[in-house]
């Protein structure tokens, strides 16, 4: 323990050889008390500087939106990666930023091929619906666009609670009457305006 403590206060001194300060070599020429030893600060993460220091990043989101057998339209985000590691197939584009969409309506088939260097590529393919590569397919397809777009901008078209997935009842078009409404709550006997 005393060799310990005397290589930690040669350590410690070894800055301040400079100012002309005496420095015994062995524990034996010098006794060392806890209060001859100088304390040292050691590295802490400021001392990298500001830019190791910033927050958490935002996430990126990476990852599968669709899974094998899943049914997507046209402009839909399959996978969303950083790299090249699923490649685009069949009814599929890459997007700038690598990621995976749907160029038709079909079913997400996932496959892997071995190469003739023996590396696996990975590929992200849109099968039509029933296996069906028939020109009608494509009118289908045009149908089906078309029908969702209309469900999505009926939909959206009007103010709807997000929570219900029920229409409520609205006077003059609006929901006044919840303001109205008194509500029995359980455990409560008199109504709470």
């Amino acid at each position: 323990m005393l060799n310990l403590g005397c290589s930690i206060a040669r350590g410690s001194l070894q800055l301040f050889q400079s100012a002309s300060v005496s420095i015994p070599k062995t524990c034996s020429e010098s006794i060392v008390t806890p209060c001859s030893l100088i304390s040292q600060r050691w590295a802490t993460k400021k001392a990298g500087g500001q830019a190791n220091q910033k927050g958490k990043s935002k996430p990126k989101h990476y990852g599968p939106k669709y899974g094998d057998g899943e049914i997507v339209f046209p402009g839909m985000m399959i996978m969303k990666q950083p790299k090249d590691v699923y490649l685009p197939g069949y009814n599929v584009i890459r997007g700038k930023d690598h990621s995976i969409l749907s160029k038709t309506v079909g079913s997400v088939e996932y496959s892997k091929y071995k190469d003739e260097n023996g590396k696996i590529l990975r590929f992200i393919n849109v099968m039509p619906l029933h296996d069906d590569w028939s020109p009608e397919y494509k009118q289908l397809c045009d149908v089906l666009v078309e029908k969702r777009a209309d469900i999505k901008r009926e939909m959206y078209g009007k103010g709807f609670e997000p929570a219900f997935y029920f229409s409520l009842a609205q006077r003059n078009g609006k929901m006044s009457w919840l303001l109205d409404a008194k509500h029995n709550f359980p455990g409560t006997t008199t109504p709470i305006a």
